[in-house]
């Protein structure tokens, strides 16, 4: 169940300008990469919260999530797809890139979030997410945290294919400013 429609389904069934009607607020999820938002959305002023995990941590996500659906490809063959950049919403390291950029030129419209750093301390970035949306926040109700862990990508990635990634990440990010954390 989905608490939220996914524009990944409905943008495609529904006219954009139907999916305005909606009333307010209209919270939407995708997965559609920055420059593919559609233009009504990079033109208005809606916020926009951007939410990235490790790329070691995607792409045993996306392995896992991808098998369950048709197993094809050994984990080898999927990183290989994955370090080239072969993904539906195109290459990891533009989809993030895409997002960040549009955070550091929009602040106030696009919020750029790690999955890590929420975990690790939630209370102080679900107050950020608060804030940025302008809704209020109360610190005696504590957020429930989804469960979902970081660094499992350790348990299944060769040293060799994080040190990969290490060396696409590193080329690929540089000088943007952001960074990642293994733990």
């Amino acid at each position: 169940m989905s608490l939220f429609p996914s524009w990944n389904s409905t943008y495609t069934r529904t006219s954009l300008s139907q999916t305005w009607t909606l009333s307010p607020p209209q919270l939407f999820h995708t997965h559609f990469p920055f420059t593919s938002l559609p233009q009504p959305v990079i033109d208005s002023q809606c916020r926009i919260v951007y939410i990235c995990r490790n790329p070691k941590d995607v792409f045993v996500s996306f392995f896992f999530f991808s098998q369950a659906k048709s197993p094809s490809l050994s984990i080898e063959e999927e990183f290989e797809q994955f370090c080239k950049g072969v993904r539906v919403y195109g290459p990891f390291w533009d989809h993030i890139l895409g997002y960040w950029k549009a955070s550091l030129d929009s602040p106030k419209r696009v919020l750029f979030m790690k999955y890590e750093d929420l975990k690790r301390d939630s209370s102080f970035h679900v107050k950020e997410l608060a804030e940025f949306i302008g809704c209020p926040f109360s610190r005696r109700k504590k957020p429930k945290v989804w469960k979902g862990e970081f660094g499992d990508w350790k348990n299944h990635l060769t040293a060799e294919m994080a040190d990969s990634l290490d060396r696409i990440i590193e080329e690929k990010f540089t000088g943007s400013g952001l960074t990642f954390s293994d733990s």
